[in-house]
């Protein structure tokens, strides 16, 4: 998610808090097997219908849809504000 954030850095997420448009979230994919954890990617939340998600990524830059039936869990990123509570 390069320049949003570089490899390597912590991000927290929070299972409570609905993601909203704009928001960064932890996208969680229903393609594991029997105790592999499956793939997971960081991107911004564009919108959401009732199939699907439209989301966007920084590199290479692009929007792309994502539909809800491969999804195991969606969290929202929470930014530094949040987990001050300021």
């Amino acid at each position: 998610m390069s320049p949003w954030n570089k490899n390597g850095d912590l991000i927290y997420v929070s299972p409570a808090k609905p993601p909203a448009a704009g928001d960064y979230v932890v996208i969680q994919l229903d393609d594991a097997d029997d105790g592999d954890p499956g793939t997971a990617m960081v991107k911004l939340l564009v919108g959401k219908t009732p199939t699907q998600l439209k989301l966007a990524q920084h590199n290479p830059q692009r929007e792309f849809n994502l539909p809800l039936a491969k999804i195991k869990s969606i969290h929202k990123v929470l930014s530094l504000r949040e987990l001050l509570g300021t």
